[in-house]
């Protein structure tokens, strides 16, 4: 194997490609060597990410037979495929989920074709049917806040509530938490809120660029930089979830920062948060059908983790001769042999 710098299209002194002496090989099965142990640029002379020449001949690779190269670049490049194809499917998901929230709290649950028969109104709540109610955030739910038990007492962190806290909220739908802590340490200083609660992260970096949002499903305590939100019986905590969600964008230039440089969303701003409320019967059907994109974005997204472990755990073992492709269980693969 040597290594050629004579490209027209690129500088001499950074644009390198194979050239292969001896045996064939699969450019795909070249490729994903790469990717299992990429060029570490140990050479570089300067402090700057940089692959040098000699970084490239002293690159090592494991070369199995002709055909065993084609089949493992083959297994490889059928998990890859898998995992593009989820990742199309999430981001449609995405996009549809934002025209059904766009739709949904602007003419309410009816049909696309229905929608200009729809009576709406311009409100500090952004455009609804102007028969929905417009209430101050505070007059729907009760805000309350968290804390944290003490860290010195072991004991109040070896219990079995879930207490969340800001790093957990990368989930819209909460049921367990990474920590968890005892009754001894919820009353030392935390708070615990009913099933059907939400959470809010009020400080934090995260608010740079996010405003985290999820709903508790089993009763949780919580930390102090998030808010609890706890609906009162008229508004029904799945449609307040897509609600607030849906405000996000109002919220936004309500964070300001602290003294130590966090950002900070202050309590009042969320009580002045304006929000439009239906009936009943139309809160239970926008939840219902936000839930439905909400479940398929889940699984897909479930999906993608699964696919992406799967292929880190093929080509950590294929690559390494941990396995071998006759000895794996893919029909296709027996198919095609």
């Amino acid at each position: 194997m040597s290594w050629l710098q004579e490209s027209p299209c690129w500088p001499s002194d950074t644009t390198f490609y194979l050239e292969w002496k001896g045996e064939p090989f699969d450019l795909h099965y070249i490729f994903n060597c790469f990717q299992k142990r990429p060029l570490s640029g140990e050479h570089a002379k300067t402090t700057l990410p940089s692959i040098q020449k000699a970084d490239l001949e002293n690159y090592s690779i494991l070369l199995p037979p002709l055909a065993e190269q084609c089949a493992i670049a083959h297994v490889l490049r059928t998990v890859q495929q898998a995992k593009e194809a989820t990742e199309k499917v999430i981001e449609a998901a995405k996009q549809l989920k934002q025209s059904l929230m766009q739709h949904l709290f602007t003419y309410g649950p009816v049909q696309f074709g229905e929608a200009d028969s729809v009576e709406v109104q311009e409100t500090e709540a952004g455009c609804h049917p102007s028969h929905w109610m417009i209430q101050h955030l505070s007059a729907i739910a009760d805000l309350v806040s968290g804390g944290t038990p003490s860290k010195q007492r072991p004991d109040f962190w070896k219990g079995s509530i879930p207490w969340v806290s800001p790093k957990d909220m990368k989930l819209l739908y909460l049921q367990n938490s990474e920590d968890h802590i005892s009754p001894e340490g919820l009353e030392d200083g935390s708070r615990m809120v009913p099933a059907g609660s939400l959470f809010i992260v009020v400080r934090g970096m995260i608010l740079a660029k996010e405003i985290p949002i999820a709903l508790a499903l089993v009763p949780m305590a919580f930390n102090q930089d998030m808010k609890a939100i706890i609906p009162k019986g008229d508004v029904l905590p799945d449609f307040l979830l897509p609600a607030i969600s849906n405000s996000k964008k109002r919220l936004i230039p309500e964070i300001g920062t602290s003294a130590h440089g966090t950002r900070r969303l202050g309590t009042a701003s969320l009580e002045r948060l304006k929000v439009a409320i239906p009936p009943m019967k139309e809160q239970a059907d926008i939840a219902q059908a936000m839930e439905c994109i909400e479940s398929k974005l889940t699984a897909e997204t479930t999906r993608l983790e699964a696919l992406n472990t799967l292929f880190a755990s093929l080509l950590h073992a294929l690559m390494t001769c941990q396995i071998r492709v006759h000895d794996l269980d893919l029909p296709e693969l027996k198919e095609s042999s």
